[in-house]
């Protein structure tokens, strides 16, 4: 079987089993939800019998041709709001009338609304008076940049869902007649919007955020057009951009398509977005149905997070992703993370990873450090890598002793670390973080494995690339009392990536724009950069390791994204990816600089965006 089926049937068997759990968590929906939800999918599949693919600049030229463009809104997953966000930085041009809808505000609190884009509210009393969480409650960190920009940027927001208040809902309105009636009221409310209009003024475009199920167009786009047509004599224009529908996900999967592109034109009137997951999605809702907090919620304010020097910057620059999301809490992590090393050692043909030795700490037992001087298996120079580690919320795995760091829960991190455990073996004398530049390069192939492992399970995941590194870094050097360990790690980084571009001979291409000569930094490879990090001593040496380590983990993110890439074109089978990474005890051996270049070549093939940015 190849390597793409056996990958399929992998995230199939993690989307069944989320989905089982999903329904028995939410229940059965009641038969008008169920018809509802039928008359939106029969919408779509009309519009998506012949989908072509697209790109981002399409889907913007499209969104400033409409006057409304209705953004899909999963509202568990965080992905779909940041995508709504990037859409509307794509068609926003300064000067231009843009207006943001919206579907968690009430539409009798827009004065609140209005009074919170002013900065005449703060976010708690903006939440209480529209009863955000009593009448909403999906989590508010996933909204909140997205009103934060148009605050920034004045752009108008423009409440929209039908009131609760009212008389006339709870007598009129039950079940998916309450979806059928929000739809007629926010179409309402929109067209009120153009019909208000001086005829001297600036004619807007809205950009409405709705779930998903009213942006088909039997629904909330077919009531405004009706409504837009019998008020203002000629119906508005509308767009709708759906995100991440399963179906047409899986049939994409099924020819390989599925990474090929982030955008896809339906018809006309509808486009499509890839921005995550079928089994992504209903994590989101696994994790929000169980009441799983949001990170910043959660976080504790005892133990080791107390200590020293845990300021916001360091933690701001915690070991999480742009689509990272809560998964259970530590006594069913290991579970979660057993259960993707099973999976991924099925899909690479290896055995399955021994469990029982390990032990699983997270955010919210960070203060196991306060223990660590009693472990006698670590040296006391281990000892504080682990506690600067914790510090910075990164995750780790000590084989030695069998600690494995999650920091946040999350089913990324999960998965990281279950690659990571299966390519270190049955070895308790593997590394952890050595004394020799040779650990450096086994380090950023723990790291690219680790990274590799968490995209066979979610292949939505973004890492920094090239020019994210130079931006960071320029950003923290501008910096008064930046983080001068994260600067350190970004600058390692950049030498590592143009030397992996000189030892692939794209050197003319590099000339024109060295990271290296534009920063004025000494052109070394990282073999003399890890010595020279390593040999340092002193109480500055924990920090200059730290720095290392980091970088490692940010050249070995680029690292398995290329393998993946690799793998999911052909270019690499299943029995080179065991031979790159697998570090079993009876292999022979060979210093990991070999096998890091070897691995360096091997996905030499795949191309690379210079950003993360460039893609939704």
């Amino acid at each position: 079987m190849k390597a793409r089926s056996r990958l399929l049937q992998l995230q199939k068997g993690i989307y069944g089993s989320l989905k089982l759990e999903a329904a028995r968590l939410v229940g059965a929906l009641p038969q008008s939800i169920q018809r509802y939800e039928k008359s939106y999918l029969s919408s779509f599949r009309a519009s998506a019998r012949r989908p072509r693919v697209s790109s981002r600049q399409a889907l913007t030229e499209r969104m400033r041709s409409a006057d409304v463009t209705f953004v899909a809104d999963y509202h568990t997953l965080g992905q779909a709001q940041r995508t709504a966000l990037r859409l509307v930085q794509d068609v926003y041009r300064a000067g231009e009338k843009w207006v943001i809808g919206l579907e968690f505000v009430p539409s009798h609190r827009q004065a609140e609304l209005d009074a919170y884009q002013a900065g005449l509210m703060d976010a708690a009393t903006f939440l209480q008076k529209i009863r955000y969480r009593e009448d909403w409650g999906f989590p508010w960190e996933n909204y909140a940049p997205l009103l934060d920009w148009a605050r920034r940027t004045g752009v108008q927001m423009l409440a929209l869902n039908r009131p609760r208040e009212l008389p006339f809902w709870k007598e009129r309105v039950t079940d998916g007649d309450d979806l059928l009636a929000r739809d007629l009221w926010a179409a309402g409310v929109i067209t009120d919007l153009f019909s208000s209009l001086d005829p001297r003024a600036m004619r807007p475009k809205v950009v409405v955020l709705y779930g998903e199920l009213h942006v088909g167009g039997a629904h909330l786009p077919a009531n405004l057009e009706r409504i837009s047509s019998e008020t203002l004599g000629d119906p508005l224009d509308w767009v709708s951009v759906h995100q991440n529908n399963d179906s047409l996900y899986w049939k994409l999967a099924r020819r390989g398509m599925e990474h090929r592109n982030d955008v896809l034109r339906l018809d006309h009137r509808n486009f499509h977005v890839i921005s995550s997951t079928p089994w992504n999605k209903l994590q989101s809702l696994v994790s929000w149905a169980e009441g799983i907090g949001t990170e910043s919620e959660r976080f504790p304010a005892t133990g080791a997070l107390r200590l020293a020097h845990a300021d916001s910057s360091i933690m701001s620059n915690a070991d999480n992703d742009e689509d990272e999301f809560l998964c259970d809490l530590e006594s069913e992590s290991l579970s979660k993370i057993q259960a993707y090393g099973d999976a991924m050692a099925n899909f690479l043909k290896l055995p399955a990873p021994e469990f029982e030795r390990l032990s699983l700490q997270s955010v919210y037992s960070a203060d196991f450090v306060d223990g660590l001087s009693d472990e006698r298996r670590l040296s006391t120079l281990e000892q504080r890598l682990i506690r600067e580690l914790v510090l910075r919320n990164c995750r780790f795995f000590v084989p030695r002793t069998g600690l494995l760091y999650l920091g946040t829960p999350s089913a990324n991190g999960a998965a990281e670390l279950a690659a990571i455990i299966l390519a270190k073996g049955h070895s308790a004398r593997a590394s952890f973080f050595g004394e020799t530049q040779d650990s450096f390069f086994q380090a950023v192939m723990d790291q690219a494995f680790g990274f590799f492992g968490s995209l066979l399970v979610n292949p939505r995941r973004k890492c920094d690339l090239p020019e994210d590194h130079l931006q960071r870094y320029l950003t923290l050097k501008s910096t008064q009392g930046a983080d001068w360990v994260e600067s350190q790690a970004r600058l390692y980084t950049l030498v590592g990536l143009e030397e992996q571009a000189r030892f692939l001979g794209r050197t003319r291409k590099l000339e024109a724009r060295s990271y290296v000569r534009r920063l004025n930094a000494p052109i070394m490879g990282m073999a003399a950069v890890s010595e020279q990090a390593l040999s340092v001593t002193g109480p500055s040496s924990v920090h200059v390791r730290i720095a290392l380590w980091l970088c490692s983990r940010y050249l070995g993110k680029i690292l398995g994204k290329l393998l993946h890439g690799a793998v999911l074109q052909g270019d690499v089978s299943i029995e080179q990816v065991r031979e790159l990474a697998w570090q079993a005890t009876d292999r022979r051996w060979r210093p990991a600089e070999i096998r890091y270049w070897e691995w360096v070549a091997a996905v030499a093939a795949q191309p690379l965006p210079v950003s993360k940015r460039q893609t939704i």
